[in-house]
């Protein structure tokens, strides 16, 4: 995680550090060092991790904490506005009032609306934290947090995306990749993330895709043939998620889909079971 380097977006690796066993810790100002290191059978995410946080202000956090509250962090460091909007949203001053993590990221957005008007410790000032309200409060503070996690971090420490989403995913008729060892030469259709992709032309000039996906139990290998990639219309190009649907085949005991069709996970029919 100090010195990552390789084919996987870091995304993919934090997420195979969870599927193994190793329990990540977000980067926190009271409890980080400037690179990860081991805490409590744990993996804690270096203040290094956060976009945008210069090394003088990692520093000078690690110098001057702990910090009891928020306005603490104002007073003693000098931050700039970026530098402060990268530490709390991706979660690394939960817990210093008035940023309660069950607040997030309601009173978050509050904080820093008040900050770009005014960068000081007035702007804590009569702010009262207000919390997610809604059916859905839990999840959408949970997909907004590792929205941010990915944006200010390059990776989701909280939980895997497709897990928060599993339950649209089953709406959808997707499986797990988990599960497509026993759905050999049967049609499938899964959600997930792109974790790496590369396009080939063939003999003739026509490009195929190889992609693979992610979900929260693993990897899949991919193909687009040409007349695939050329219908579709060279759809993935971005991280995703999608829903991607194809015959599951078995190549020296590697599983992996033979796709004939990509469509963007928000697209899906009915979310969140709406008619």
């Amino acid at each position: 995680m100090n010195s990552y380097g390789g084919v996987y977006p870091l995304r993919t690796v934090a997420a195979d550090f969870s599927r193994h066993g190793v329990r990540l810790l977000a980067p926190h100002v009271n409890f980080s060092e400037a690179r990860c290191s081991v805490e409590s059978n744990a993996v804690r995410i270096g203040l290094g991790a956060v976009k945008h946080l210069t090394r003088k202000s990692r520093t000078s956090i690690v110098e001057r904490r702990p910090f009891r509250e928020f306005r603490d962090i104002l007073e003693r460091v000098p931050l700039g506005y970026r530098e402060i909007e990268a530490l709390v949203l991706s979660g690394a001053c939960d817990g210093l009032a008035p940023l309660a993590t069950e607040a997030y990221p309601i009173v978050h957005e509050d904080l820093l609306a008040r900050l770009k008007q005014q960068r000081s410790a007035a702007a804590l000032e009569s702010l009262v934290a207000r919390y997610p309200q809604g059916p859905r409060a839990a999840l959408y503070s949970a997909l907004v947090r590792i929205r941010n996690e990915l944006t200010f971090l390059d990776m989701h420490v909280h939980d895997h995306p497709m897990r928060l989403l599993r339950e649209e995913a089953l709406r959808a008729g997707c499986v797990t990749t988990a599960e497509l060892t026993a759905r050999r030469g049967a049609f499938a259709r899964i959600a997930g993330l792109v974790a790496a992709t590369r396009r080939l032309a063939t003999r003739g000039g026509e490009i195929m895709q190889f992609v693979t996906f992610e979900d929260e139990y693993g990897l899949l290998e991919a193909v687009l043939f040409p007349e695939t990639y050329t219908a579709l219309g060279d759809p993935v190009t971005n991280p995703g998620p999608f829903l991607v649907a194809g015959r599951v085949a078995e190549d020296h005991g590697e599983i992996h889909l033979l796709v004939s069709e990509v469509t963007p996970f928000y697209r899906r029919p009915q979310p969140y079971g709406k008619a």
